[in-house]
């Protein structure tokens, strides 16, 4: 049966949403899934961009076999275009979900597209358990983590206290203006939007890196996810987002083999409490006494499964299991 799916333009950025699907399109070409568009690019001009995505859909289009699996990536520009176009050769089409912004948003073209999907990908259960209750599909898989090719081991230089990274959007990160460390607790922030931000003691700006070169910079004990304009949760449209989704942030730390902390109520709590790669807390401010708390044992126990996460994510191990799955059933 063949196996196929349509790459596109993806405009590096250091907030690294280009790289996530990236890998995808690796981890389904060593799983036996072909391009059938163009090369995937980077083309930094906008419109060239967009020209280049209808060109390489088109294409795509032509040359699309029938009775097959298709593979997409949600959201793309053109998806219900694409799905049409699968559906009426006959394709069974397998989709991926990045983003679901029906979470944040209504939209009926998005609810078309997904209930038409043979098979969903989503990240976590909680996604899972949304989309079956709000009857859009039933034929789901839960990917629980995205994969992340290409890791490096971060290093940690030896100095006194923990260091606890935040990478990401920094200037949408509206919590960092009340963060504040101390001696024995220093946050080092990586993203674009930080050279302006009024930080306060012990919270340092580090700069901004691409996605392959990140984890060298790290320097640091623990991973961050978090969002929202609070300290004490993660609250407002972001706060109720990370509920259901499992960030591409996540995996970047667990790649550089370091734990990480999490919200307690987001939908990543499972995942890192069941594997032991972490803690998840209630708020920023139990951080402290926790790591004041916690022996060189325990925490090299967390190290040491983080860096068991991150071989499997450098192997694509994730995704590769789903589609494993999709080769000996029946869809």
């Amino acid at each position: 049966m063949k196996k196929f799916f349509i790459s596109k333009n993806y405009k590096d950025r250091f907030t690294a949403s280009s790289k996530a699907k990236l890998d995808v399109e690796r981890i389904l070409a060593s799983n036996g899934y072909v391009n059938i568009g163009l090369p995937a690019k980077n083309i930094q001009n906008r419109l060239l961009g967009k020209i280049y995505n209808a060109l390489s859909f088109y294409t795509g289009a032509l040359r699309m076999p029938k009775n097959g699996i298709f593979f997409m990536q949600f959201p793309v520009s053109m998806d219900k275009r694409q799905m049409k176009w699968a559906k009426a050769k006959g394709n069974r089409v397998v989709l991926i979900i990045h983003d679901l912004n029906l979470l944040r948003q209504s939209s009926q073209n998005s609810i078309e597209v997904l209930k038409d999907a043979d098979l969903l990908i989503v990240h976590t259960p909680a996604m899972k358990k949304w989309i079956e209750d709000n009857n859009i599909n039933k034929n789901i898989e839960v990917l629980q983590i995205f994969d992340y090719l290409d890791s490096v081991k971060s290093k940690i230089e030896d100095e006194q206290g923990y260091r606890v990274a935040f990478a990401g959007n920094l200037g949408k990160s509206g919590f960092l203006k009340d963060l504040k460390g101390c001696s024995e607790l220093k946050y080092r922030l990586f993203g674009i939007g930080g050279e302006n931000l009024e930080l306060k003691e012990n919270v340092i700006y580090c700069g901004c890196f691409p996605p392959y070169d990140l984890a060298n910079h790290l320097d640091s004990h623990f991973g961050l996810v978090w969002d929202g304009d609070s300290l004490d949760e993660c609250s407002g449209t972001t706060g109720t987002y990370l509920r259901y989704i499992s960030p591409h942030k996540l995996s970047m730390y667990l790649s550089a083999g370091l734990p990480v902390i999490v919200w307690r109520q987001s939908a990543m709590a499972e995942f890192v409490e069941n594997n032991k790669v972490g803690i998840s807390v209630d708020s920023l401010s139990d951080i402290p006494s926790y790591l004041a708390s916690i022996t060189e044992k325990e925490y090299n126990i967390l190290k040491k499964n983080a860096e068991l996460q991150r071989e499997k994510l450098g192997k694509g191990g994730y995704l590769s299991c789903i589609l494993k799955k999709i080769d000996v059933s029946s869809l």
